[in-house]
């Protein structure tokens, strides 16, 4: 039996709407075409849109940051437990 993992890439961003659609306030590097799962939250207050390099300088400070939330076990992460069918 093969098993087939599927990990969900879990992105929040700041966004607008222009009265037809949703436009980024900051840039994505999502392919074009890529299917997205999008959940609507209205802030209780407009965000300001900071300038172009205040948003530039947030996304760098983004990517950069490191993951301290993953939800992948130590336990899944054993190799026994990623080639489990090969064993």
């Amino acid at each position: 039996m093969i098993s087939c993992y599927h990990l969900a890439m879990r992105l929040s961003i700041h966004a607008h709407f222009d009265g037809r659609v949703i436009v980024p306030e900051e840039p994505l590097n999502l392919p074009a075409g890529q299917s997205l799962s999008v959940e609507v939250v209205i802030p209780d207050h407009p965000r300001k849109p900071g300038t172009l390099e205040e948003r530039r300088e947030a996304l760098r400070r983004f990517l950069s940051s490191p993951v301290t939330d993953a939800s992948i076990s130590d336990e899944s992460l054993r190799r026994e437990a990623i080639h489990e069918d090969r064993i």
